[in-house]
């Protein structure tokens, strides 16, 4: 695989008013707090966007609101970061060691996972008081299907094996688990877009398996008769140790452990589920001293696959690195844009016709361009009437020539 190194690049967005576009960044906060480098497949990006005081503590969580909104557990608070501010959900008093972030599938909550008390709460997003509505024992990961099923990893009493269990909204009440014997201290949960299960092992010899439980046998379980992992089916048997993982565009997209490598560089690893469950890096990072390795994740999918070329539309990954007590930061990867500057109408020459389709979008009322940097011939980062007199001008007169990416797709130079 070809790998590029991004400290900070930012996906360049176009908002217009009139007859005149001009460029926004997409990203709150651009910051690079120490020397660490991120590696990313070619086509994609890498930047960091949020880093944390010391004081504030370390990374417990991570999530998406339906918005695009970030939401961090950071030291005991829960806070959505957004263009417009930030925004505190709820602090714990004492702070509690996160596990987990997970908003609910309508949107209106997240999930809180903490293993100080071994409480987890819905906090609505709209604001208002936290509910305890389960306790599982050193709850770890989480994972919730579409039904709004939440099930949770744990291990058994004596760390020896781990469990799977059912938020069932009664706090002072343990039910039966779901899955009674997994192997491994910990190990993340993913729930694919049918409804299955997936469980990663995190083992101190990290030569890791990864399982998957049927939508059908979860349903069986969840009315009473529980699985073992003799009833799973088993994908892989040779992975590094699973840190958290999630499902995304047919994918599932996992952290490693830290200590299972390199300690200085930490991973994220993708398993193609249509791919016969091929295994391959999806990005590399460079840990400053006492971080473990990257840890949470979230994804905000978008209208197009998580693919170089995609830019924004292929939505977006963040990645938490951090000690969990005092050293953190988010870093997002998305796809780079690749388009055609001048390529106005989509079609696959660059000509007069996109001279028309510019001029009817600026005054007429005609499609955009698409995507919106097309139309920026002369890369001055707006969209006007001097854009259609440069592709003019370059078609029929003997004017500069367009800038890249042109004549090959390619992203923002």
């Amino acid at each position: 695989m070809a790998w590029v190194v991004d400290r900070c690049s930012l996906t360049r967005s176009v908002g217009w008013v009139g007859a005149v576009v001009v460029w926004s960044a997409l990203v709150v906060a651009s910051v690079d707090a120490d020397d660490s480098m991120v590696a990313v497949p070619v086509g994609f990006a890498a930047c960091d966007v949020l880093t944390f005081d010391p004081a504030d503590g370390g990374v417990g969580g991570l999530a998406f609101t339906p918005d695009g909104d970030t939401i961090v557990h950071e030291g005991g608070t829960v806070r959505v970061h957004s263009a417009g501010g930030v925004d505190t959900l709820t602090t714990f008093d004492p702070p509690v060691f996160g596990s987990f972030l997970a908003v609910t599938p309508d949107g209106t909550s997240v999930l809180v996972g903490e293993s100080s008390d071994n409480n987890i709460y819905r906090l609505p997003l709209a604001g208002g008081e936290r509910v305890r509505i389960d306790n599982i024992r050193f709850n770890y990961s989480i994972a919730i299907d579409a039904d709004g099923n939440g099930f949770v990893s744990a291990p058994n009493a004596d760390f020896t094996l781990n469990q799977v269990w059912l938020i069932d909204g009664d706090p002072d009440t343990l039910s039966p688990p779901i899955v009674r014997d997994l192997p491994g201290f910990s190990g993340p949960l993913a729930v694919d877009a049918q409804g299955n299960l997936y469980y990663g092992t995190a083992t101190l010899d990290c030569v890791e398996s990864l399982f998957r439980f049927s939508r059908a046998q979860l349903q069986s379980a969840i009315m009473g008769t529980s699985l073992s992992v003799d009833d799973a089916e088993t994908l892989i048997t040779d992975a590094v140790g699973f840190a958290q993982m999630l499902y995304a565009d047919d994918k599932l997209i996992f952290s490693e452990l830290g200590f299972c490598t390199d300690p200085s560089v930490g991973r994220l690893w993708t398993v193609d589920l249509a791919n016969n469950f091929l295994l391959e890096p999806q990005s590399e990072f460079s840990l400053a001293e006492g971080v473990l390795s990257p840890t949470f994740i979230a994804f905000q999918p978008g209208p197009e696959p998580f693919a170089a070329g995609n830019g924004m539309d292929g939505g977006r990954l963040v990645v938490a690195s951090s000690d969990f007590i005092q050293l953190g930061k988010v870093t997002q990867i998305a796809p780079q844009l690749f388009f055609v500057r001048g390529r106005i109408n989509g079609d696959l020459q660059v000509n007069v016709a996109d001279v028309t389709s510019l001029l009817n979008f600026l005054f007429g009322g005609g499609s955009p361009p698409r995507p919106m940097e097309a139309g920026d011939v002369n890369d001055d980062g707006r969209l006007n009437i001097a854009d259609v007199l440069y592709l003019l001008n370059f078609l029929f007169g003997s004017g500069p020539v367009i800038s890249p990416p042109f004549p090959q797709p390619g992203p923002v130079s």
